[in-house]
């Protein structure tokens, strides 16, 4: 054995983590607070975004040390809407995401858990540990103050398998609503960045905007909400402990669900520790600049408002390729450089 590893919280970041430090010949046990993993969701959809590389999100999960037999499914149309009238279509030959499945069975997380406990991993469920005794630091948002709200529903139904989006601030301020359908099942919810105190108000809405725009039917109904965080650290690493996932604040602000900057960050400290390297500066390497891509579209997205909306609605529709167009919206080029100091995220 290479030395033991002891992470705090067992959700993606962490169990991506502890696979590669397992296969590495680590003795790694995993102290989650909960009874189960995903425990906080209900086999909701959520979209492991393909545009911001240009390496397909399944390849780089392989890249990871991942196994990819959890259930996914990709999608190369997407509905927008704005004024909540026009339906703009955007399609691409090559999938724009891949919708996954987040909870404690049939899910992305339990195939993470599955791969953990195969490579030799122990995961302690209904266990509490101080940060003090753990060197990786998995635990998600709690306690942090939120940069976005989601409010949802999960749903069985009859309806086709579709992707849809609404940019619109009375369904989702400054956020986006979205409706998830795939093999008889559904997501829908809404993801409010401003005037937090309106997510309920929002999500109403939403849920009549889309009984309208979409016809489908309801059984099976769940609730489920949460929050994001987002940060911009300097560093990490807090006395050699690393701190991955929405626990160091990765997320995405843009249009992405931020799944991706988890498995990523997770990777990192991995391989950080088996290779001996500076954590930050593998993160760096790997997510920094997209990161800020992200905090810079976040000020554009908010500042143009309605207008933005529908230019991102028109540029998706119209593009031959919308990966394409998106890929490079996650490129921190000259136009988001000069951006970027002025979101409140840039240290000053």
């Amino acid at each position: 054995m290479a030395g033991e590893i002891k992470i705090l919280g067992a959700g993606i970041a962490g169990l991506t983590a502890s696979i590669n430090l397992a296969n590495g010949g680590f003795d790694v046990t995993i102290f989650e607070k909960s009874p189960t993993i995903g425990s906080r969701f209900h086999n909701d959809f959520q979209g492991l975004e393909n545009w911001s590389d240009e390496t397909d999100v399944l390849e780089i999960l392989k890249n990871l040390s991942l196994e990819t037999n959890f259930w996914y499914k990709g999608f190369k149309k997407a509905s927008f809407y704005t004024d909540l009238q026009k339906e703009f279509i955007a399609e691409d030959k090559d999938n724009l995401f891949y919708l996954v499945q987040r909870g404690p069975v049939d899910s992305l997380d339990e195939s993470l858990k599955n791969q953990a406990l195969d490579a030799g991993v122990k995961i302690r469920f209904n266990s509490k540990m101080t940060l003090e005794e753990c060197d990786i630091v998995a635990t998600g948002v709690s306690g942090k103050k939120p940069v976005g709200v989601v409010k949802g529903i999960v749903f069985d139904t009859n309806a086709e398998d579709s992707i849809n989006l609404i940019l619109n601030d009375k369904c989702a301020s400054k956020g986006y609503s979205y409706l998830l359908v795939a093999d008889g099942k559904a997501t829908l919810a809404s993801v409010v960045m401003k005037d937090l105190s309106k997510t309920n108000l929002c999500f109403e809405n939403s849920f009549e905007a889309f009984s309208r725009l979409k016809q489908f039917t309801i059984t099976n109904r769940r609730s489920f909400a949460g929050y994001g965080t987002f940060a911009l650290n300097e560093t990490n690493k807090q006395n050699k402990r690393l701190f991955v996932g929405e626990a160091a604040g990765f997320q995405d602000l843009f249009l992405g669900f931020g799944m991706k900057y988890a498995l990523l960050s997770g990777y990192a400290a991995a391989k950080s520790i088996m290779e001996e390297e500076d954590y930050d500066m593998v993160w760096r390497d790997l997510v920094l600049d997209k990161q800020k891509a992200s905090a810079a579209n976040r000020l554009i997205y908010e500042v143009t408002g309605v207008w933005g909306y529908n230019y991102i609605a028109n540029k998706l529709s119209n593009s031959r390729s919308p990966k394409s167009w998106l890929n490079g919206q996650y490129r921190f080029g000259l136009s988001k450089r000069l951006i970027y100091p002025f979101t409140k995220f840039a240290k000053k």
